[in-house]
């Protein structure tokens, strides 16, 4: 989930990816009703709005409805039913890239609602989006929402919410996103195993669980001996770091600056400090 403030725009959104949506069938005769369920609590009674925006191959296309808030500040169960997009222009991609976004609004100015609810999937229009919204959560520092148990299943009818252990999750996020973490106390620890491809390079390789695309790799601070390479009974700090990343492999090249002998096997160590990290970030 990613939570958008963007100027006057407060809007909670969940991205799929696109070939998870192939079952669907949109685009032909055979498209596939949706029904989307949550628990939501707000502090504001009144009427706000969701959708999906479909990225299809014909454009980007847009359905959504409202859900009234009746009790302010109790857990009430939401349900919405969406017919399938039997157009042509609904078409998925079927890649990995962004299919589907679920969208909640909280609040926009009038470029998100001077439209209507678009009960029907059609081409996006930027003034349905929040069309039909009658509060508006974030004018005060006293407004909350909280919203839990969302899904998103095929059919007409919402069923109970499907209660995955914490490792089919944590298995489903590493699509998107892994931390190789290197925090232990007491620091020194032992990391990735490379060789010296020059005087001031050494190189090594870091695994990690299959990513949606290649992805973005960055660090935490590198400064001092947070990172080092260890080398010929020697500790030398790392001053930067290149990356060659694909979905399943990084290739990480240390540079320490000198003091390095080409050909020998070095490791990539944290030193004395805690909390170091390489980010592996593949999200839509």
């Amino acid at each position: 989930m990613v939570l958008l403030v963007l100027v006057i725009i407060i809007m909670f959104l969940k991205k799929i990816e696109s070939q998870d949506t192939k079952h669907l069938a949109y685009g032909t005769s055979s498209a596939k009703t949706i029904t989307l369920s949550f628990w939501v609590k707000c502090s504001q009674t009144g009427t706000l709005q969701a959708g999906i925006v479909h990225y299809a191959s014909g454009g980007n296309r847009h359905i959504g409805g409202t859900y009234t808030i009746n009790t302010a500040d109790t857990w009430e169960k939401k349900t919405m039913t969406f017919a399938g997009d039997t157009a042509s222009a609904g078409t998925g991609n079927f890649d990995t890239a962004r299919g589907f976004e679920v969208e909640w609004f909280l609040a926009s100015g009038s470029d998100r609602t001077g439209g209507s609810v678009p009960s029907s999937w059609g081409a996006m229009a930027q003034t349905n989006r929040n069309a039909g919204s009658n509060i508006s959560i974030g004018d005060s520092t006293s407004d909350t929402w909280q919203i839990t148990g969302v899904q998103l299943e095929v059919g007409d009818t919402a069923t109970d919410f499907e209660h995955r252990s914490y490792g089919e999750e944590l298995a489903l996020c590493h699509r998107y996103f892994e931390r190789f973490d290197y925090d232990k106390s007491g620091g020194g620890v032992a990391g990735i195993a490379g060789q010296c491809h020059e005087t001031s390079i050494m190189y090594c390789a870091l695994a990690y669980q299959p990513k949606r695309a290649d992805p973005t790799m960055s660090t935490s601070t590198i400064s001092g001996s947070n990172f080092r390479v260890l080398h010929s009974g020697t500790a030398t700090n790392v001053t930067s770091f290149a990356f060659n990343a694909s979905r399943n492999c990084t290739r990480v090249g240390a540079t320490t600056g000198s003091g390095l002998t080409v050909g020998r096997a070095g490791i990539l160590d944290t030193g004395s400090s805690q909390g170091q990290y390489f980010d592996i970030d593949a999200e839509l």
